[in-house]
């Protein structure tokens, strides 16, 4: 075979190589993944079933609070579990709020084959709200939401046609699944997204039988007002651009804030001091449930 051939099918090799491996990754999730030095935070929580839509059976935990002034459900982002959201939601807890986690399907402890990187996973948060919503434990209380990468574009997808959520904290939310998968390429893979773009984008699709673009979180983020959102990225973050929170945030009407955070990169919770993080989650949800009393009111 001459030199130029057997450079080309390298190519080609190369080529189906990283786009079945990426395209796998990105599907399969590590179920055992646990935050960088991880212990349990000691909230006393009660494990449930979550039943979606589509009939796939997710795990979830809720800690109720007696007179709690909201339900915070803690929504994880792609690749990780509800452990990530864990110790936010015990501050929380003691801040007076009840909560509720779960893993995302083929996440975790939940069922489910695949993971389709946010498209599907709109069915999962919508049952969470739902528990959330007739739960007696919970008792009717407004429903808030802390969501964190994948986790929060979907939550921004959900709370846009579902007015029981009250107001989202969004941090390092992704604007299309398009750019996130081009912009986090090079992190994941180490290799320039430009050749394999295409391919993974096709791989996933067929694997998952869903397309990207259903996912349509740009167009959704303008439909949460008169609820508020506060939109948090890091200035470094190297999985999602913060570009793609800019764009959110131009996109989405009052009331809105944009939380850009120097230096920081993907999920901003692990970079600044907890008393820091908490305040501006907190500072949302009240200013979610004032509105809520005023629109009441009125």
């Amino acid at each position: 075979m001459p030199v130029i051939g057997r450079l080309a099918a390298a190519l080609l090799l190369l080529w189906v190589v990283v786009v079945s491996h990426t395209s796998w990754r990105l599907t399969h999730p590590r179920r055992d993944w646990r935050p960088r030095n991880w212990q349990p935070s000691g909230l006393a929580m009660q494990a449930i079933t979550i039943e979606t839509e589509d009939g796939i059976r997710l795990r979830g935990w809720l800690s109720p609070r007696k007179g709690a002034v909201a339900t915070a459900i803690c929504v994880h982002g792609w690749g990780t579990n509800h452990t990530e959201m864990e110790w936010r939601a015990a501050r929380l807890h003691s801040a007076g709020y009840s909560v509720l986690l779960f893993d995302f399907r083929a996440c975790g402890e939940s069922l489910g084959a695949m993971s389709s990187a946010g498209i599907r996973e709109t069915q999962d948060l919508r049952a969470a709200v739902d528990l959330a919503a007739s739960h007696p434990s919970f008792g009717g209380a407004p429903i808030v939401i802390l969501a964190d990468s994948m986790g929060a574009a979907v939550s921004i997808v959900v709370a846009a046609k579902d007015h029981r959520i009250r107001g989202v904290f969004s941090d390092a939310a992704y604007a299309s699944l398009e750019s996130a998968t081009a912009w986090g390429f090079t992190t994941f893979t180490g290799l320039p997204p430009g050749p394999f773009k295409a391919g993974v984008r096709w791989a996933v699709e067929t694997l998952t039988s869903a397309r990207m673009q259903d996912l349509s979180v740009l167009a959704a983020v303008a439909e949460i007002s008169p609820r508020p959102i506060v939109i948090a990225h890091g200035t470094d973050d190297q999985l999602i651009s913060p570009n793609d929170s800019r764009a959110l945030y131009a996109r989405a009407r009052q009331p809105k804030d944009l939380w850009l955070v120097p230096g920081a990169g993907h999920v901003v919770a692990e970079y600044l001091p907890t008393e820091v993080y908490d305040a501006h989650v907190i500072r949302l949800f009240e200013q979610a449930l004032e509105n809520r009393a005023t629109s009441t009111a009125t």
